[in-house]
């Protein structure tokens, strides 16, 4: 999604205005601190496994790429697994970022949603 979906133009601005995106390797060895906690590697001796953080943010349900939202209260709002191309990411995209997720179903969200990608 690096390449394709997130180096869109309209897809970069979009996040860049609205967001604060963080990249998180989920194998990464380093220690975390995260809201109230701190989360460590779960094993440091084998270089695939998975994180505590990205463990925990994930249900424990490891996907790569996983994207998460949260909202302002850093309570979580949706897990997206799986590569999205930026015509798919785009609706959701301007769906949390936006704010309609709190007052529009996102069913009823997708039939009016009007992408500005060609």
């Amino acid at each position: 999604m690096s390449t394709q979906t997130f180096n869109n133009p309209a897809i970069a601005k979009y996040i860049n205005d609205n967001f604060y995106a963080v990249k998180f390797d989920a194998e990464s060895k380093d220690s975390v601190k995260f809201d109230k906690y701190v989360f460590v590697s779960t094993d440091a001796s084998n270089p695939k496994a998975p994180h505590q953080f990205a463990a925990s943010i994930l249900d424990n349900q490891l996907a790569y790429p996983s994207i998460v939202f949260l909202n302002n209260q850093i309570q979580r709002l949706d897990i997206l697994k799986g590569f999205m191309p930026p015509k798919s990411f785009e609706p959701i995209l301007n769906y949390y970022g936006s704010g309609d997720y709190q007052k529009t179903k996102w069913e009823e969200y997708q039939k009016t949603f009007v992408s500005s990608i060609n």
